[in-house]
């Protein structure tokens, strides 16, 4: 893109897109905290993927046709779906035992892992600089899971494997490429989610009967999860360089924060935000190795 007016212009629209798509997000995850004080995890996962199809199919209905959810590179979308499951199922049960903030420290390690991943199966290069940001980033978990291990243990290694398996989906998604409509991107994992959910409480047998305290909180989640797809999707894909509003991931710490102290009255502790911080600036310091890769600045 040769316009510097244009380029600026996308470049704003697309961190502001990317913004409210981690906004929509974290109210989902908020809403996921408080629902699993009364319901299993899967009854959670389930009613909200089920509702959420009810907005993305008609969508998919009446803008692309049905046709369009299958495309011809289905099998990576199945696959995707599969991996989407496996993360929902690891993130929202650490949701339950995390609080917010140091949740979201953990999550920010996925491009860590994605790195890595993609050295071994994309067999993209690796730089050691970026080998060393993600070890400075690693230090960064053990900072925040230390001194509170005895009660966020099984948390952090819960948020953990969500953020390895997560890795797995962001490898596949850019193996699939950008060629499907926005909605069909999320209709193949929120149908596997409700089946599965389905599926799964039908074994355990755990579900129980929504109560009308929290109806509100079950119709709130669904749209700000489709917001979050969609807007990241079209923040993404309109952005001029990905690498320049990348960062803005990091601005859910901001949610964490904000939503663990209005609904729950917490807010973390020094070494939480130590942590956050390191995880972070090893994160920017990936990106903006990966800028200067891609725009051949020398060091």
């Amino acid at each position: 893109m040769h316009d510097p007016i244009l380029y600026k212009k996308r470049t704003i629209e697309s961190i502001g897109l990317i913004i409210l798509g981690y906004f929509g997000y974290a109210v989902s995850d908020t809403v996921a905290k408080i629902l699993q004080d009364h319901y299993n995890v899967f009854q959670v996962m389930g009613v909200n993927a089920a509702l959420a199809l009810c907005i993305l199919t008609p969508w998919i209905h009446f803008k692309y046709g049905l046709k369009t959810i299958f495309p011809p590179n289905l099998k990576l979308h199945l696959l995707r779906a599969c991996f989407v499951f496996a993360t929902a199922y690891f993130m929202v049960r650490s949701l339950h035992l995390l609080p917010l903030a140091d949740f979201y420290g953990i999550a920010f390690t996925i491009p860590f892992f994605t790195m890595f991943l993609a050295y071994a199966i994309l067999k993209e290069r690796v730089g050691w600089h970026r080998i060393m940001a993600a070890v400075f980033g690693f230090c960064g978990v053990l900072i925040i899971a230390g001194p509170q291990f005895d009660h966020i243990g099984h948390g952090v290694a819960l948020a953990l494997g969500g953020a390895v398996v997560a890795s797995f989906n962001i490898i596949v998604l850019r193996k699939i490429g950008h060629g499907a409509p926005i909605p069909v991107y999320g209709f193949w994992p929120f149908l596997f989610l409700a089946v599965g959910s389905a599926i799964a409480l039908l074994i355990n047998g755990e579900a129980r009967a929504i109560q009308m305290e929290d109806a509100k909180f079950i119709l709130l989640a669904p749209p700000f999860t489709v917001l979050g797809i969609a807007a990241l999707s079209l923040g993404f894909t309109r952005a001029p360089d990905t690498t320049i509003v990348s960062p803005f991931h990091y601005t859910q710490i901001i949610w964490g924060v904000s939503f663990g102290w209005l609904f729950f009255q917490t807010l973390p502790p020094l070494t939480t935000y130590v942590g956050i911080a390191m995880i972070i600036c090893a994160g920017c310091y990936s990106l903006w190795r990966e800028y200067k890769r891609k725009h051949h600045i020398p060091d």
